[in-house]
């Protein structure tokens, strides 16, 4: 599963935003990994819920 443009209501933080979407994911798909990308404060959050840095991302295009 991938969690990805995390967005919440103004005034709603952002942990509380990010602990419904995994809460949600693990009753609809108990077990299932869950991965994602973020950068900077999104990064940071998503580290306090248990997520890894893995390493960086990379975006390839072929101009065509």
């Amino acid at each position: 599963m991938g969690v990805s443009n995390v967005f919440c209501a103004e005034g709603t933080p952002d942990d509380e935003a990010w602990a419904g979407a995994l809460t949600l994911i693990a009753s609809l798909w108990p077990g299932l990994a869950v991965v994602g990308y973020e950068s900077g404060d999104d990064l940071d959050t998503a580290l306090r819920h248990g997520f890894a840095a893995i390493g960086p991302l990379r975006v390839w295009l072929q101009a065509g």
